[in-house]
């Protein structure tokens, strides 16, 4: 089964009125060719048209502002290896840039030149043996810093991670945590001087479905599956355990989400399929 076309519609259960908020069309393998979304009038508010190779890499990209005005151009090229070597972008009035992509044994760096061959910006990132990013440094056009992060792995598991300002202080850290099935159990947000800012928890039924995410003292979201893995029920509450939205999804029998419902709106989803 092939989707060719799929159609969202948005109906406001306090008034009744509805209207179609968005719009995609695929191609034969399955990568999406258009994406436009209306607004309540029937509007388009933005479009975005793809284009593919015959390898299925995409190779030109169309982002539009209403339905004809086009804000940006993004077309790619590919190295020998498949990964991307170069992405042009063309801003509405006639202004460009290029991003340049190096990929080496220990990471990736990426440079942004404009069209007169100016350095915009440059974001180098570090990988281990393994691949897993190390080191994300961005610099701007003065070679002044706008990020640093440096991560830490364990067994290929993300353990700590810690964004840094230009004179190396720690400006905060994540940390992770995994059950022993390797699912992560724990994120917490800490200040340089190790105080719990934020907090993430994850909590997994007997088929390892996430079922229940805490986030701090601030709320919960809980999921519920139906026997093919489809998500159902998804309920967020306060940290006092009010219910502030709850989200019921409908599947047909392709396992293709045809409706979704909510507190305020009732969304429904209509496809084409190739033949």
């Amino acid at each position: 089964m092939k989707i060719k076309t799929s159609t969202q519609k948005t109906t406001f259960k306090e008034t009744g009125d509805s209207y179609t908020n968005a719009y995609s069309e695929y191609d034969e393998n399955g990568n999406e060719t258009l994406s436009v979304d209306y607004d309540e009038s029937g509007s388009v508010v933005s479009k975005t048209v793809t284009k593919y190779d015959d390898q299925n890499r995409r190779v030109e990209l169309q982002i539009f502002s209403g339905e004809d005005e086009l804000n940006e151009t993004h077309y790619f090229e590919y190295a020998s290896d498949g990964r991307v070597s170069q992405e042009t972008i063309e801003y509405q009035g006639g202004y460009k840039s290029v991003k340049s992509y190096t990929h080496s044994a220990n990471g990736l760096t990426i440079i942004t030149v404009d069209e007169d061959g100016n350095e915009e910006e440059k974001e180098v990132l570090v990988s281990d043996a393994d691949g897993n990013v190390t080191e994300r440094t961005v610099t701007d056009y003065n070679g002044d810093q706008s990020l640093r992060q440096v991560s830490e792995y364990v067994d290929g598991k993300l353990i700590i991670s810690k964004n840094l300002d230009k004179d190396g202080s720690e400006i905060n850290h994540r940390i992770f945590k995994y059950q022993e099935d390797g699912k992560l159990s724990f994120v917490g947000i800490l200040n340089p001087e190790k105080e719990l800012l934020d907090s993430y928890s994850y909590q997994y039924d007997e088929k390892g479905r996430e079922v229940l995410q805490t986030i701090g003292t601030r709320g919960k979201i809980t999921t519920e599956y139906d026997d093919e893995n489809h998500t159902t029920t998804v309920v967020t509450s306060t940290g006092t355990g009010q219910v502030v939205n709850q989200t019921v999804t409908s599947y047909d029998e392709n396992g293709m989400t045809i409706r979704e419902e909510d507190f305020s709106t009732v969304r429904e989803y209509e496809y084409t399929l190739y033949i």
